[in-house]
């Protein structure tokens, strides 16, 4: 069902009114001093084309399992204060090129980018 939204919501924004849509998102993002856009990766959809990664680094601890304060009770070795103690995730934070955007959700602050367009920090 990733696959099949990821699609739907591409097809959506190849019409001259999505582009142009998203051509104002984009716009509007907050960029670094380069031009470039901090993201952090949420998934790989569909195995190739474009890649699922979040403007929000709240929302990409909730997708790393790190977004809850409270862990379930029983849970062995793990640490009290929720994703406080595990610190920052570098390894999911990403520099944008913001022409590699191809569709953006706001429901989860999602955005799609063509790989290319993609540089580990």
């Amino acid at each position: 069902s990733n696959t099949q939204l990821k699609n739907v919501l591409l097809e959506e924004f190849k019409t001259p009114k999505g582009k142009q849509y998203l051509k104002e998102v984009v716009d509007a993002l907050p960029k670094n001093p380069d031009g470039s856009i901090t993201a952090y990766r949420i998934g790989n959809i569909g195995g190739e084309g474009a890649q699922s990664y979040t403007l929000s680094e709240g929302m990409a601890k909730t997708f790393s399992n790190q977004g809850t304060d409270i862990l379930p009770a029983g849970t062995p070795g793990l640490p009290k204060g929720g994703y406080k103690d595990f610190g920052v995730l570098p390894a999911n934070v990403v520099k944008i090129d913001p022409k590699g955007i191809v569709a953006w959700s706001p429901y989860d602050a999602e955005i799609l980018v063509e790989p290319k367009y993609v540089k580990p920090i």
